[in-house]
């Protein structure tokens, strides 16, 4: 599958985080997504897996144009997304969680379902055990079982947020070993030198909310970024003079203090829609939590009616999530590129 970006552009209030990006991703790429904090990764990111929209902009898939509103849509495009922290249910069984999110939800052909899982695990080489609680396992597990859950669920696409950070030496090798073996498209957003070197064939530096392509790994990327540094190419660190000292005057006070009533006013009105949107999203996290506990209880796992009408809850309970999450990353950063 070739990805195309074309033109895309997103702002939180004042701050632009993606700035007219075009980007192609040919199919079967490995490639890292760089930048300092701050400087549009992430956002490209959640858009590329359907977590945000762009303000403007296209998506195309194979040169169709393609719009995602959910991650849901996303992973039925092929596109799934690795979190830091996998979105999984710590309660569940393995193999339940490895099952969410399929067309049959918790009820499919679990048979299948589970030679699936095994299957997939051993191609991989990962250990796990279907019947483990999800709770016990270890973070880089965890990423193991999301990672088979979104290709079962047929992602042709991964997208890798700062996978290593919580792995042990031997857990990452292994990682890596199972990444090489994919075969399909992947998008690393790290900056684990030594990972993206054995990886990575191409770099993407996101910088002021564009991008710079480097046709090379994360070496590559140092060595030519380096260079363009030293011939006066790239930016040159900003530096802040201390006022701190100096006089200032009566017109200079007024001015700062108009200023702090503009930020105050302008914080104010951004918090009063945010905090209905926190309220929501909190009582739909505390509700998912319950269903999941609930759908651990033996008692209800054995009455299948009760086990539809709490996924029909729980998917609405994340589909009402999916939407104010997104609402409330653009509040938030609104807020905070108040200054």
């Amino acid at each position: 599958m070739t990805i195309e970006l074309q033109n895309i552009s997103k702002r939180f209030g004042a701050l632009k985080a993606n700035d007219s990006i075009s980007l192609t991703v040919p199919p079967g790429c490995i490639q890292g997504i760089l930048g300092e904090n701050g400087a549009g990764k992430s956002t490209l990111m959640k858009i590329f897996s359907g977590f945000l929209r762009p303000d403007s902009g296209e998506l195309r898939f194979d040169g169709k144009t393609v719009r995602t509103h959910s991650p849901d849509d996303a992973i039925r495009l092929g596109i799934g997304m690795l979190h830091q922290d996998p979105l999984d249910f710590p309660p569940f069984r393995v193999i339940d969680d490895f099952i969410l999110g399929s067309p049959g939800g918790l009820i499919p052909d679990r048979r299948r379902a589970l030679s699936d899982f095994n299957s997939l695990s051993a191609r991989f080489g990962f250990n796990l055990s279907a019947e483990a609680r999800v709770a016990s396992l270890t973070v880089g597990e965890r990423q193991q079982l999301e990672i088979l859950r979104l290709l079962w669920l047929g992602a042709k696409v991964l997208i890798l947020d700062e996978p290593t950070n919580h792995l042990d030496y031997a857990t990452r090798e292994l990682f890596q070993k199972a990444l090489l073996e994919y075969g399909g498209t992947i998008i690393i957003v790290s900056h684990d030198r030594a990972f993206l070197d054995d990886l990575v064939e191409r770099v993407i530096e996101i910088r002021d909310g564009r991008i710079f392509d480097y046709p090379g790994n994360y070496s590559w990327f140092i060595e030519k970024r380096s260079e363009q540094l030293l011939s006066g190419n790239g930016e040159r660190a900003s530096e802040k003079t201390d006022n701190s000292q100096a006089e200032r005057s009566k017109e200079q006070k007024r001015l700062e203090a108009e200023d702090r009533n503009r930020i105050y006013r302008a914080r104010k009105k951004i918090e009063e829609k945010i905090s209905p949107v926190e309220k929501m999203i909190e009582m739909d996290e505390k509700r998912r939590a319950e269903i999941s506990e609930l759908l651990c209880d033996p008692e209800i796992l054995g009455n299948s009616d009760k086990v539809q009408s709490l996924m029909i809850e729980l998917k609405e309970t994340e589909r009402r999530l999916g939407d104010n999450y997104p609402i409330w990353e653009e509040l938030a950063a609104e807020l905070e590129s108040i200054q």
